[in-house]
């Protein structure tokens, strides 16, 4: 979502935003050195003025395997010329990212500095013509308090050898483009969970920021989309259900309600988001069991981890199991067990039932016209939790 609002402060001066994004979507890694756009801000043109301020940042996600780095780069681009103006590695460890930047454009708008707010530590590399200012990001979780650093130009003009011919990268009386992209490791996932570009007129400096509000959508391969074509996993099909409504997947296979490295509820447990936006979660069937007791309170003690950080007055919709054409028939009697006490339980109330309307053959099992295999669902099965959901979200009074 972009949106272009201009405010005045009490002196007057102009700030304009250019873009509010509450999500990137997960993005996988293919490697360190491959860069994927998150997310994208139009620069109109003439919009960048004579001495002006760009402010832009954001909050960077990654879940999956703590063991590999992840990388965060911002280019001002125009048609086939990219000016990369900042770029850092993000240690493996920090799972969430909050970084600020400020970018203050020459009067001849060829050159721009950049300042690091809070979110890097040490300024190195170095600036030639079309290239960019490196960055360290910081490698702990505790913030970096130390003074704003003034980097070395970013320059949207070269040079060439004597006699020396200058070419314009970057013409900002045409329309330009502010990317964010993202990078990791194979097999790890990242997401921007947010970002914003605004511009400050000369002499201001507003520091106020509301990121739009986003509905966290966590769980497992069912979540994530599995067996589903492009656009038709339930994440996706419940945005068009409920337009406006910014919904992020934050699904990923082979996940839990268990403690560990394979866990989306350590996932929700740490993001900060968790406590105050709206929440879906949906993942039972990958820590299922025989025996039900054991089953039913491992699911039930992990929720009453989530409920106790979420705030009074947040909304939350957790989405029971459906069975698998490969469990044997005390596996789905388990399944059956867990669904009617997550009914009784006390967040009953909150309880989407994907199990009845997908669960239609016989002894229990999903219907056959669903399934993409023996539990991950079709782009029609997907439409139907789709439908469950917004109709659940409906009857809480979300919608």
């Amino acid at each position: 979502m972009t949106d272009t609002r201009l405010f005045t402060d009490a002196r007057g001066a102009r700030l304009k935003c250019l873009m509010s994004a509450a999500e990137s979507g997960p993005m996988r890694g293919s490697g360190t050195s491959t860069y994927l756009p998150a997310l994208i801000c139009p620069l109109p043109a003439g919009s960048v003025t004579p001495g002006s301020v760009l402010r832009f940042g954001g909050q960077v996600n990654k879940f999956g395997t703590p063991t590999g780095g992840h990388n965060l780069k911002v280019t001002i681009a125009q048609g086939a010329n990219e000016v990369v103006i900042t770029q850092a590695f993000i240690g493996a460890s920090l799972l969430f990212f909050n970084w600020r930047a400020e970018m203050t454009f020459s009067a001849d708008r060829k050159f721009a500095f950049m300042d690091s707010v809070n979110a890097f530590n040490s300024a190195s590399g170095s600036i030639a013509a079309g290239s960019f200012t490196s960055y360290v990001a910081k490698t702990t979780a505790s913030a970096n308090l130390s003074p704003r650093t003034r980097s070395t130009t970013a320059a949207f003009v070269s040079y060439s050898a004597p006699p020396t011919q200058e070419t314009r990268l970057v013409d900002f009386d045409q329309a330009s483009e502010l990317r964010f992209y993202l990078a990791t490791v194979a097999a790890d996932t990242v997401a921007m969970n947010s970002g914003f570009v605004e511009l400050l007129s000369p002499g201001s400096d507003p520091s106020t920021y509301l990121p739009a509000k986003a509905t966290l959508f966590f769980g497992h391969s069912l979540t994530e989309g599995t067996g589903s074509t492009t656009g038709n996993d339930v994440v996706s099909q419940l945005r068009g259900l409920k337009p406006g409504r910014p919904i992020s997947n934050l699904g990923l296979g082979g996940q839990t309600y268990g403690s560990g490295s394979i866990s989306f509820v350590d996932r929700i447990l740490a993001d900060p988001r968790s406590r105050t936006c709206d929440l879906i979660i949906w993942g039972p069937e990958n820590d299922a069991l025989a025996d039900a007791a054991i089953w039913t309170a491992t699911v039930l003690a992990r929720l009453a981890q989530v409920m106790a950080i979420r705030k009074a007055g947040t909304r939350t919709i957790i989405c029971n199991s459906v069975t698998s054409t490969a469990w044997s028939a005390p596996y789905v009697a388990a399944a059956q067990y867990l669904n009617a006490q997550l009914a009784a339980s006390e967040w009953g109330g909150l309880v989407a039932d994907m199990y009845t309307p997908i669960c239609t053959a016989a002894g229990g099992y999903p219907n056959p016209a669903y399934l993409s295999d023996a539990i991950h669902h079709n782009d029609a099965g997907y439409a139907v939790d789709a439908a469950t959901i917004a109709a659940r979200m409906a009857a809480l009074g979300w919608g």
